[in-house]
């Protein structure tokens, strides 16, 4: 898959928080309802927000970061993810952290 293609597949990862999101009554309560067929403020502010990605020089891997904000709590959370693009496995690095900023590879003594 093209370098674009995970562009696309990493957006669609950052939302998947949209369908459980719909799912949820105003108490946080999951409900059998159907989900609602506008986007509404509420159901835009449940969706993870996909901040910087970074593709490692060898293109196998590729991080990046997702924000998700509470509104009750007037505040955001973020967490960092990282896909190999040779095998399609995906794994959340870091979550729940107060603020994830600028991501970028590293070059070490390893490699």
């Amino acid at each position: 898959m093209k370098i674009t293609g995970w562009i696309c597949a990493i957006m669609l990862l950052a939302g998947c928080g949209f369908a459980s999101a719909q799912q949820e009554d105003t108490a946080g309560e999951k409900s059998a309802a159907a989900p609602p067929t506008r986007m509404t403020p509420e159901l835009l502010w449940k969706l993870g927000r996909l901040g910087e990605a970074a593709v490692s020089a060898d293109g196998s891997k590729i991080i990046y970061t997702v924000r998700r904000y509470e509104l009750e709590k007037d505040q955001g959370k973020s967490s960092l993810h990282l896909i190999d693009a040779k095998t399609n496995g995906h794994s959340e690095i870091v979550e729940n952290w107060k603020s994830v900023g600028s991501v970028q590879w590293a070059k070490s003594k390893n490699g």
